[in-house]
C-alpha cells in the first residue's frame, strides 16, 4: 500500500505593526554621516562601536554654514545672531563654531507717549 503526502510552503508578509516597529527602530538608530574632505569618504558624525551595515539607514545633512550654490545656501557668515537664543537664530548654532563679535547699539525710538 502506498501513501501520498503533499507539502505546501508559502511566504507570508509580517503584520503591519511589526514592519512599522522595525522601521521606527531603524530610523531612531540611523547614522548621521559627514563627508571627510581629507579621506574623500563618508564617516559617522558620532563615533559608535561599529560602522553602518548594508541594512542600516544612513543620511547626510548639507553644511549650511558655508555657501553652497548647488544647494541654494548662502552660508551664515556675516549674519546677525541672537546671543541669548537657543534656537536657529542663536549665535551658538548660527556661527558654526567660528566665534562672533558682540555689538552694543543704542536705539532711540519715539514711543508716542502722552502726559
Amino acid at each position: 500500500s502506498g501513501s501520498c503526502t503533499s507539502q505546501v510552503c508559502w511566504n507570508a508578509m509580517p503584520k503591519l505593526r511589526q514592519i512599522s516597529e522595525a522601521l521606527l527602530k531603524s530610523h531612531i538608530q540611523a547614522y548621521h554621516m559627514m563627508y571627510s574632505k581629507r579621506s574623500l569618504k563618508l564617516r559617522p558624525l558620532q563615533e559608535r562601536n561599529r560602522n553602518p551595515s548594508k541594512t542600516d539607514i544612513v543620511y547626510l545633512t548639507p553644511d549650511y554654514c558655508e555657501p553652497n550654490k548647488r544647494h541654494g545656501s548662502l552660508g551664515t557668515h556675516g549674519r546677525r545672531c541672537n546671543k541669548t537664543s537657543t534656537g536657529v537664530n542663536g549665535c551658538r548654532l548660527m556661527c558654526c563654531g567660528r566665534g562672533y563679535q558682540t555689538m552694543l547699539r543704542h536705539v532711540t525710538e519715539s514711543c508716542h507717549c502722552r502726559f
